[in-house]
């Protein structure tokens, strides 16, 4: 009977439950009225770098971190590399392979990377920098005024077009930083 009653009901939507509010001109718009932009960062292998240029690249990245005047969240997203796909395909080619020297190469680079598969997990990693302005916490106004604009928040999607420009140009500022 429960059942009945909810089949009609929809459940909440996942956004429901998110702090953003929307993106627009690839800038993202949170509920507090606050923008973030995302950018995904090249990485480099640290560990094949010699004693002096890990030191330094430390120190770079030391001295960068204290540049900025405001924080920033650094994301790393690793997720497992699914090559089941590359295996298959090798097995394919193998088969397909008319040189039987190629072949047995072929099987034999196979065997190779499914036994290294099953020594080491392979992650695919991505490496995100989001910099965030947040027109209330702009020090030069004064709480009321802050106050009054954090009240808005709701209407933050409807921004006037000058309002929305004047805040993306701030933080494409930080951005360019």
């Amino acid at each position: 009977m429960q059942s009945k009653k909810l089949a009609g009901v929809k459940p909440p939507s996942t956004q429901k439950y998110l702090d953003i509010a929307g993106i627009r001109d690839d800038i993202v718009i949170m509920k507090d009225g606050s923008l973030r932009a995302v950018l995904l960062t090249s990485s480099l292998n640290f560990a094949l770098k010699s004693e002096d240029e890990q030191n330094a690249v430390i120190s770079n990245y030391v001295s960068f971190l204290n540049s900025f005047e405001f924080p920033l969240q650094i994301v790393v997203q690793s997720r497992k590399l699914n090559i089941d796909a590359y295996l298959e395909k090798l097995k394919t080619m193998e088969k397909e392979q008319t040189n039987e020297l190629l072949r047995v190469q072929t099987r034999e680079y196979r065997s190779f990377v499914e036994e290294l598969l099953t020594m080491e997990r392979i992650m695919a990693k991505r490496f995100y920098v989001v910099v965030p302005y947040s027109p209330f916490s702009d020090s030069q106004k004064g709480f009321f005024s802050r106050l009054s604009e954090a009240l808005k928040a709701a209407a933050i999607l409807r921004l006037n077009e000058t309002k929305f420009q004047e805040r993306r140009r701030e933080l494409l500022g930080r951005v360019n930083l």
